[in-house]
């Protein structure tokens, strides 16, 4: 899921609640930065989670199954240093 579709109120063409936006959003504000710690993301979508963690340090790991996701996390990989 692009952040843009989730602030648009929809996924895969469903809407989607404002406090679940909300929420979406709200991820990596809540994890502090310290300590540094290991983070499994399963059904990572396109990765804003993942690379608003990362920046704070933290070691996460993605787990998705749709194929335009995945695209999108490859490409993520190269421009944020994930592995």
């Amino acid at each position: 899921m692009k952040a843009l579709d989730a602030l648009e109120g929809r996924h895969f063409g469903k809407p989607v609640s404002e406090d679940l936006v909300e929420r979406y959003w709200a991820i990596p504000q809540i994890v502090p930065r310290d300590p540094i710690l290991r983070i499994l993301d399963a059904g990572a979508g396109d990765g804003y989670i993942i690379s608003k963690l990362k920046a704070k340090g933290h070691d996460v790991t993605a787990m998705e199954a749709a194929a335009i996701n995945i695209k999108h996390l490859k490409e993520k990989r190269h421009t944020c240093g994930s592995s």
